[in-house]
């Protein structure tokens, strides 16, 4: 179903119109952004990101549930963010659940973000890091499960 807009985003000689064309209608994009080739989307769930993202290569989104996406939020490379059910041991955990990243959201490379993750405005996710619960806005996570390692100032502002 989304096949042929996804080849076209992951088509490095497509048109840029035609490219924005597949990235609004599949990624229900309010503005212009950018995703560099080999994207990857499985499932039904409504994907939504802001004006001026942008992925870098081999973005997964898994979307069994909502996946939205703030304004001006960058993902480093091969960052998975999934929304859909668990899997472990041929059990299938009902836990899917929506994703929601805030604006100027930095997700580093490798980072992996799991169900019912809420990212708060200003966040950065370090490399590596499996988010598996709420970041709070203007905070640093890092870790295998991410914990928080600092937190802006009150003065401080994205």
């Amino acid at each position: 179903m989304h096949q042929s807009f996804i080849d076209v985003i992951n088509d490095v000689d497509a048109p840029p119109k035609q490219k924005r064309n597949a990235l609004k209608t599949l990624l229900n994009s309010n503005g212009p952004c950018w995703l560099e080739s080999r994207f990857h989307l499985a499932g039904e769930g409504k994907v939504t990101f802001g004006k001026f993202v942008f992925a870098n290569h081999n973005l997964t989104l898994l979307a069994g549930d909502e996946i939205t996406v703030g304004e001006s939020t960058f993902f480093g490379p091969n960052v998975v963010v999934s929304s859909l059910p668990l899997e472990a041991d041929g059990v299938v955990a009902d836990l899917s659940a929506p994703v929601e990243i805030g604006k100027q959201v930095w997700i580093g490379a490798n980072a992996i973000i799991l169900p019912g993750v809420k990212i708060g405005d200003g966040a950065i996710v370090g490399a590596g890091s499996v988010v598996n619960k709420d970041v709070p806005a203007m905070s640093m996570v890092a870790g295998k499960p991410a914990e928080i390692t600092s937190r802006a100032k009150q003065q401080d502002s994205i």
